[in-house]
C-alpha cells in the first residue's frame, strides 16, 4: 500500500513539475514575441522620421524621381538603403523578397537614435529594419509604405508591421 502511495506522489509530483515547466516555456514565448513588436514600433516610427525629415532627398522626392526616369522602371522591386522601387504588376511585394531585407534600412541608421541594447533586459537579437515603399500619389502628396521588422531577443521571434503614409 506504501509503494502504491509513493507511486502516486511521484506522478503527481512529475506532472506538476511538466505543467511548470510548460508554462514556463510559454511566458518566455510571450516576453520574447512582445520585445519583438516593440523593436517592430520603433522602426515603424523611425522610418517615419526617416521619411518625413526629408534627410536623404533625392531618395525621397516623390513620383518625378521614382518613375520619369527610365533607368528606375529596371529596378522594379528592388531595394537600396532602404527605400524600395514598388515591383511589377502582379510582382513579389518587396517585404515578401528575403534579399530585399539585405538593403533594408536598421533602426537609428538615418536618424541618428540610439541603438537598442543587445543585452540586458528589452534585449534584441538584431536591429530593427524598415523598408520604405513609394506607392502612388493621392492629389498632390506621394504616398509610401513603411514596412518594419523587428526581432524578439534570440532572433527566433519576428514582427512585421506596416504603415502607410503621405507626404
Amino acid at each position: 500500500m506504501a509503494l502504491m502511495f509513493l507511486t502516486l506522489l511521484t506522478l503527481l509530483g512529475v506532472t506538476a513539475m511538466t505543467g511548470s515547466t510548460s508554462e514556463e516555456k510559454m511566458s518566455r514565448a510571450t516576453r520574447d514575441y512582445n520585445t519583438a513588436f516593440q523593436s517592430a514600433e520603433a522602426a515603424l516610427r523611425d522610418a517615419e522620421t526617416d521619411l518625413m525629415a526629408g534627410t536623404r532627398n533625392p531618395v525621397f522626392l516623390g513620383a518625378a524621381y521614382w518613375f520619369d526616369v527610365p533607368t528606375r522602371i529596371a529596378t522594379l522591386g528592388a531595394c537600396a538603403n532602404g527605400a524600395c522601387m514598388p515591383p511589377a504588376a502582379g510582382g513579389t511585394p518587396v517585404w515578401e523578397v528575403a534579399a530585399n531585407w539585405t538593403n533594408a534600412a536598421t533602426y537609428g541608421q538615418y536618424t541618428l537614435v540610439p541603438a537598442m541594447p543587445s543585452s540586458g533586459p528589452g534585449a534584441v537579437g538584431a536591429a530593427p529594419q524598415y523598408m520604405i515603399e513609394f506607392i502612388g500619389t493621392v492629389g498632390s502628396q506621394s504616398a509610401y509604405r513603411i514596412t518594419a521588422r523587428g526581432r524578439g531577443p534570440n532572433s527566433v521571434q519576428t514582427v512585421m508591421l506596416q504603415k502607410e503614409v503621405l507626404k
